[in-house]
């Protein structure tokens, strides 16, 4: 499944990715393309907050669309 990772002040990019793996493998992807170890943020799908309760759920449970957004504050316990 191909999807468009959109973060404030960053360029929009495109991440290839199998629907079965995890909300948390997918976070991995993410934090690894903005060279960061952090997971712990959360993904905007839409209109609903994908949070740390749904990190072993799979892509496709979870209904992500194409375009999802990174939350303003990345790493909010850091900061």
């Amino acid at each position: 499944m191909l999807l468009i990772v959109v973060w404030k002040n960053k360029t929009p990019f495109k991440l290839e990715i199998d629907g079965s793996k995890t909300v948390l493998e997918l976070k991995q992807k993410i934090a690894s393309h903005f060279n960061e170890t952090y997971t712990g943020f959360n993904i905007l799908n839409g209109t609903e907050i994908i949070d740390n309760t749904k990190e072993n759920n799979t892509i496709e449970s979870c209904n992500i669309n194409r375009l999802i957004r990174l939350p303003d504050n990345y790493e909010p316990g850091l900061k």
